[in-house]
């Protein structure tokens, strides 16, 4: 069991042994507090205690101890006294001297301050700061005042008491001239004037000097209490003192109350009343106004060294036996200490004079407003076994229900005034009055309607639709009255019918559970009603919506009792705890509070429908065992604020929030965090780490968050506390860095990076050289078949003008050709069209070649730039010195064949003479071959439009100029063999510098040269591709001439050699198309 646990059950027992019921923590040796003793309390600003004892200084989060001894600087482990200055510097009072920290890094240690040379070890045994900033420390027989580094000592006369120069100062008060009032023990009281010049004694008559403590209560006026003298009793006690500053001597004393002596601390508590700290008494509580005392418990130890309340008005008892929490609340109970029986209570009801009637099973028992005890009422309700109460103020009646009975009782006098007997039921649960004053009596397995105004009861039972037993009643804003029973089933009432109607559930989207009892109605102001069932607590709508509500503890496991709306929160009691809570519209929780017997709760097992507000905004509940009601004040929104204890990793720990750069080999992280507030049971926890999670984890009271580290980078821890889910303080953050391995430092990656550039451009170097000299063969390479395309060029041009010599000659020895030659027209006429057609792209290859001459020479010029050359340039080359020799044998090849056609034309002149003569057989050809074209079919159609259009030129004889055009054309014939051997040549360029393109690919990576002369070699692609199709053209229409001119060898057989010419001629073009 943890200790803090043991610690609470230890205090719960002894409260039992002592006979009180107060909720006392207490901390000695075994929750980790250094010694028992201890002498004083201070929080520091940051919320943590800090706890003066014989045996060093002990520091207290409401979790653990963390303990400072001499190893960490303290003059002496007895320390007596704490001070925090306005400039938020720690001074620690001790046994052997005086010594400062810094409260926020009290792990840094504390320096010990010089006070005095010649007595250094001087007992610290008080200490304040004065409105000028100055600390007053006192010890035995002197008081040190220190003003910076400046320190004045303060020394005293001889007293006539005890021994000479013993002042031992138990406490200081400040005047508003600045002057210092000083207690000590046997030389009374002292003033300090503000320049610190001449201490004088202030006799007070009648009062012992042996003071202790000085408590200013007004103008001049302190109360003062000594310690015990058992040889001048009547001296001793609480007194109060009225001074004068300007005539101390005439100062004056009047005994308060003599039962208060030896007191070692006054502290207020708000309302008139002080805690009492005594050494021999123990605790006690003085009520000024009353002039009495009080013991609220008892201490084991009877010395008490201090008490003090803190920021949350939590109250701290020191003694000799450790430290006592007595946590603040908001709760007061009432129970068998304040005269109510220990019995279940079936109903409260509150008065507008906020006068409490409590019902249970021995009767009826009022608490008047400000009274803490209760009287029970008198006549027929005494000693009833009470179910029920209502009360109705204008008709200035409390209405007390038994079993079967109602009793009238007068508000003003509480007597009893009328009783009526009620139909015999099963008992009723429950009763409820609606807004005609007519009362509803849930009675089990019957329904009891009792008129107030009429007198008139109606009883409801089976016949009247009752199928199950009936436990709560409520009435909507509209007058509807719906009637809870057993197996979730709910009724609504139809008065004037006498009829019960059951809901049917069905139609909505949740269900209650099937044996759910509605023990509790109540309704808030949004008309919404909350049925509180032993399934849980259910918001319904009637006739729209039913949510069930559910937190991490208002489970359907629980029996809600009842629930209280308290403007935009609901007060919730079940069998185990006290809700509060805050909803939104969808009825889903938003915020929520959870009180707890630790919280002040007498009881957490509430009464069915037993509680109420009354108009001071206090909320009534009964229990099992008696009453607990608020106190009216405000629920605490304190939102406690995050600290770090400390967090580790599998490496090291540390122990602030400061930023942290963690080794790579970091694996896991533990957080170990907390939240100050005394007690410490009520917080919950929420973290995320942001950039990874950014969602926040569920409420938890863990104090402690695991972390694995998947990958190096930058976190952020953040963690929020609350003691109200749904109202968090601000996170604490942490932020931390993982570093990376050192092989993926950014300086690595760096390093990677020159290295990899270092190596690449040593290849490219490397490379580059031997791609220079590749380039400088290339380009002497590429100049040189450039200088012999040129020079192909212009022996093609000059062919092409002996060609037009040539041609005029066919032309003048044409003139003599004679009609027969008709016969040879329409072929011809198709050789014109193909042969326009042939000029055109002839047109388009000349432009074709003058891009790859201009591609060409780029590729030259920027072959210098090339970075790289692939293994593939040798073999490459090569292939381009073969290509450049076809080309050779190709112009070579068009000089021939343009040698062979002049030699036939000049045939073709010699014969044509001869046409004439075979005019008439010609016709007579064409109309067989006209036949034979028709019996060949698709393949012989058009040789037979050859043959029509032979014969119909015939006829057309005398049509000479078409057949000199045509002449003419045949001479474009041979002119576009020369083309087609000029297209070759140009073909193998072509290849030759797409063998240097894919040199160019199999490069790997290269420069922007490179790439320039990608885009030159793309233009030679595309001016080939379009020289490519130029081609294809020119070399369909050759052989549409081809054909032709088979169809003129058939036509005129006679004419054997001519014919045979143009076979050859024919034979010549169809070949070169093949080995296209």
């Amino acid at each position: 069991m943890p200790r803090f646990l043991l610690t609470v059950l230890t205090l719960f027992l002894s409260a039992a042994l002592y006979g009180q019921s107060a909720l006392l923590y207490r901390y000695g040796l075994d929750e980790g507090l250094p010694s028992s003793y201890v002498k004083y309390l201070l929080q520091l600003p940051s919320g943590e205690m800090l706890i003066a004892t014989d045996n060093g200084l002990a520091e207290f989060n409401g979790y653990n101890f963390t303990n400072y001894h001499l190893k960490d600087g303290l003059p002496s482990i007895y320390v007596k006294y704490l001070l925090l200055d306005s400039k938020e510097q720690l001074w620690v009072g001790t046994n052997t001297g005086l010594a400062t920290a810094d409260p926020a890094n009290l792990r840094a240690g504390f320096t010990k301050f010089p006070l005095d040379k010649e007595t250094p070890d001087m007992r610290i045994l008080n200490l304040i700061e004065d409105s000028k900033g100055r600390i007053w420390a006192a010890s035995d027989g002197v008081i040190y005042v220190i003003s910076g580094e400046m320190v004045t000592k303060l020394t005293f006369p001889s007293g006539t008491y005890f021994a000479s120069d013993f002042v031992r100062s138990f406490d200081f008060a400040e005047d508003s001239r600045g002057g210092m009032w000083v207690t000590s023990l046997g030389s009374g009281i002292w003033y300090v004037s503000a320049d610190l010049k001449n201490p004088v004694p202030v006799p007070i008559p009648g009062m012992d000097p042996l003071t202790r403590i000085i408590y200013p209560v007004g103008d001049n006026k302190y109360l003062v209490g000594t310690s015990e003298n058992t040889r001048n009793p009547g001296s001793t006690g609480l007194f109060e003192v009225t001074i004068n500053p300007e005539q101390p001597q005439q100062s004056t004393a009047r005994m308060v109350n003599q039962q208060l002596r030896m007191v070692n601390r006054l502290t207020p508590m708000g309302d008139g009343s002080y805690h009492v700290a005594t050494d021999g008494y123990g605790y006690l509580v003085w009520d000024s106004k009353t002039n009495t005392t009080r013991k609220p418990f008892d201490i084991k130890s009877p010395y008490l060294k201090d008490v003090k309340v803190d920021r949350q008005r939590n109250t701290w008892i020191l003694c000799d036996d450790g430290v006592y929490l007595n946590p603040f609340t908001i709760f007061r109970n009432v129970t068998e200490e304040n005269g109510l029986p220990n019995r279940y209570v079936s109903k409260i009801v509150v008065d507008s004079r906020n006068r409490a009637f409590i019902s249970n099973y021995e009767g009826v028992f009022v608490l008047e407003d400000g009274s803490k005890r209760v009287r029970r009422l008198a006549g027929g309700v005494s000693g009833l076994f009470t179910k029920s109460m209502i009360l109705d103020e204008p008709e200035n009646t409390l209405y007390v229900f038994g079993e079967y009975q109602v009793f009238l009782v007068n508000l003003t006098t509480l007597a009893t005034e009328k009783q009526i007997r009620l139909p015999n039921t099963g008992g009723i649960e429950h009763a409820f009055m609606d807004s005609k004053k007519r009362i509803w009596l849930p009675a089990l397995t019957q329904l009891v309607m009792f008129n107030t105004v009429s007198g008139a009861i109606q009883l409801y039972d089976q016949k009247n639709g009752v199928e199950s037993n009936l436990y709560s009643a409520i009435e909507d804003k509209d007058g509807n009255i719906y009637i809870g029973g057993s197996n979730r089933m709910m009724y609504q009432a139809d008065p004037a019918a006498q009829k019960l109607k059951p809901l049917d559930w069905s139609s909505y989207a949740t269900a209650p559970d099937s044996l759910a009892l509605f023990d509790y109605l109540s309704r808030d102001d949004q008309n919404r009603i909350w049925i509180g069932a032993s399934s849980g607590l259910y918001i319904w709508t009637p006739g729209k919506t039913l949510e069930q509500v559910v937190t991490d503890q208002l489970t359907p496991m629980d029996n809600v009792r009842f629930s209280v709306h308290d403007g935009t929160r609901t007060w919730v009691g079940t069998n185990r705890y006290l809700f509060l809570l805050t909803l939104n519209a969808t009825g889903e929780v938003v915020g929520k509070r959870v009180f707890r017997k630790r919280n002040g709760l007498e009881s957490t097992s509430f009464s069915i429908r037993s509680a109420t507000r009354d108009n001071k905004g206090r909320l009534w509940m009964g229990t099992n065992v008696g009453v607990s009601y608020t106190t009216g004040e405000a629920v605490s929104e304190f939102r406690p604020t995050v600290r770090m204890a400390s967090w580790r990793t599998n490496l090291a720990s540390f122990f602030s929030t400061n930023f942290q750069s963690l080794d790579p080999s970091t694996s896991t992280i533990q957080f170990d965090y907390y939240a100050i507030d005394y007690p410490a049971d009520d917080i919950y926890y929420q973290t995320r780490i942001v950039g990874l999670n950014d969602q926040w984890s569920d409420p938890g009271t863990s104090r402690s968050y695991s972390f694995s580290v998947n990958k190096a980078g930058s976190y952020e821890l953040q963690v929020r506390a609350s003691k109200e889910i749904g109202a968090w303080g601000e996170p604490m953050v942490l932020s931390f860095n993982v570093e990376p391995h050192w092989y993926v430092t950014w300086w690595m990656i760096v390093i990677y990076i020159l290295g990899t550039a270092t190596l690449v451009l040593s290849f490219i170097r490397i490379r580059s050289r031997a791609l220079q000299q590749r380039n400088a063969e290339l380009e002497a390479s590429i100049k040189e078949r450039t200088a012999d395309i040129i020079k192909k060029d212009a022996e093609l041009t000059q062919l092409l003008h002996e060609m037009d010599a040539k041609g005029k000659q066919i032309y003048e020895e044409s003139l003599q050709v004679n009609e027969n030659i008709s016969s040879m027209t329409a072929g011809t006429v198709q050789q014109s069209s193909s042969i326009a057609e042939t000029t055109a792209t002839m047109e388009e290859l000349a432009q074709s070649n003058k891009f790859i001459e201009e591609s060409a020479m780029k590729v030259s010029n920027l072959a210098i730039k090339t970075q790289q050359v692939l293994d593939k340039v040798n073999f490459q080359t090569r292939q381009t010195i073969t290509q450049m020799d076809k080309v050779q044998s190709a112009t070579t090849e068009q000089m021939h064949l343009i040698k062979g056609l002049a030699e036939r034309m000049e045939n073709i002149r010699k014969v044509s003479q001869f046409i004439e003569s075979v005019n008439d057989q010609t016709q007579l050809i064409a109309f067989n071959a006209a036949i034979e074209a028709t019996m060949a079919g698709d393949m012989g159609r058009r040789f037979g439009v050859i043959a029509d259009e032979i014969r119909n030129l015939s006829h057309e004889i005398n049509q000479s100029t078409r057949e000199i055009k045509q002449n003419i054309n045949e001479m474009m014939e041979d002119m576009e063999t020369v083309v087609k051997s000029s297209k070759d040549t140009h073909k193998f360029v072509m290849d030759t510098v797409g063998i240097s393109k894919e040199m160019s690919g199999s490069v790997g990576e290269l420069t922007q040269s490179q790439q320039e002369v990608t885009t030159a070699a793309t233009g030679i692609s595309k001016s080939t591709a379009q020289q490519t199709i130029a081609n294809s053209q020119m070399v369909t229409s050759l052989r549409e001439i081809a054909e032709t001119s088979n169809h003129m060898v058939d036509s005129i057989h006679s004419i054997s050699k001519a014919s045979g010419s143009l076979e050859n001629i024919a034979r010549f073009f169809m070949e070169v198309k093949r080995s296209d």
